[in-house]
């Protein structure tokens, strides 16, 4: 996949190289010269420096088949502005952006923006994740290493959003045994109609994982 991250910083420097790993083809756009020239040091590749905002910078960074933006700046608006630029203009398939007050999370995802992402809410939901996993465990046997309980959020665009539990094709070797909605648990039955913004606690054997996770939110 060819990913354009924009304004991202020295922080994001993990990110993309968790990305370049991934055997993605990254590129680097930032208004900040010297996140560039670390940018082009570190992987050996061309960075562009200017203002994202500038129709003609952003075009010239979407210059080959760019099929993912991920502005990641200070500023949520220019993140919004950025995305929305990419996709609307330059037909991008899919953006993220980060977003520093959750409430306006969506309004971002209601405005075709793919995926958001706010640090506060992250830490919280990794909080959250870990508890409800943790006594999950407590109840299947120590020696099933390769028993997964997995926590996933339904996106706007999910796959299975407003459909009930019966029509999603599920893996074999997988189970969606919660529901966590509005602060209350419910364990799904055939008629259960999962909504966006659900919370599913899954459970999968490892070898079905990937595909569990792209089924449900794909």
């Amino acid at each position: 996949m060819n990913v354009l991250v924009v304004n991202g910083g020295r922080s994001s420097l993990y990110f993309v190289q968790s990305l370049a790993a991934s055997g993605h083809d990254v590129s680097f756009l930032s208004h900040d010269r010297s996140d560039c020239e670390l940018f082009a040091t570190t992987y050996d590749k061309p960075a562009i420096c200017g203002d994202a905002l500038d129709v003609s910078i952003l075009k010239r960074s979407l210059n080959h088949a760019t099929d993912l933006v991920v502005a990641i700046g200070d500023c949520e608006a220019e993140n919004y502005t950025i995305c929305t630029l990419a996709k609307k203009m330059f037909h991008v398939k899919k953006t993220i952006a980060l977003v520093r007050n959750p409430k306006n999370i969506p309004f971002f995802l209601h405005n075709d923006i793919d995926r958001c992402f706010c640090a506060a809410d992250l830490l919280a939901s990794v909080t959250d994740q870990e508890a409800v996993e943790d006594n999950l465990r407590k109840f299947f046997p120590p020696e099933n290493h390769n028993l997964v309980v997995k926590e996933i959020q339904l996106q706007p665009k999910s796959n299975v959003a407003n459909k009930e539990l019966w029509e999603i094709p599920l893996p074999p070797q997988s189970l969606i045994a919660c529901v966590l909605r509005d602060g209350r648990g419910v364990i799904p039955q055939g008629n259960t109609r999962f909504l966006a913004g659900d919370r599913l606690i899954v459970l999968v054997m490892k070898n079905h994982m990937e595909e569990t996770v792209t089924l449900l939110n794909g």
